[in-house]
């Protein structure tokens, strides 16, 4: 999800993981589409001890970047459990 905080020129997403067993939200974090702020959600989560299978996304450069291929999924429609 995106917002536009204080002007069109800065854009501002919130990243969060969502358990897809109950819908919780397990952790967020606001910032830029960039690895750096994927990254700090991913420290929050291993933070957690969770065992994550799979991780849905699009298809941004970042996820690649950052997330191992293994759990990664791109096809945003696939609902799937895996």
């Amino acid at each position: 999800m995106w917002s536009r905080v204080y002007c069109k020129k800065t854009p501002c997403w919130l990243w969060h993981a969502i358990d897809h067993d109950t819908g919780d939200i397990v952790a967020y974090v606001f910032g830029t589409r960039s690895s750096e702020t994927l990254e700090e959600l991913g420290a929050l989560l291993k933070g957690l001890n969770l065992n994550i299978v799979g991780v849905f996304f699009d298809d941004n450069f970042t996820y690649h970047e950052v997330i191992p291929a293994d759990i990664l999924r791109t096809d945003k429609w696939n609902t799937q459990r895996i």
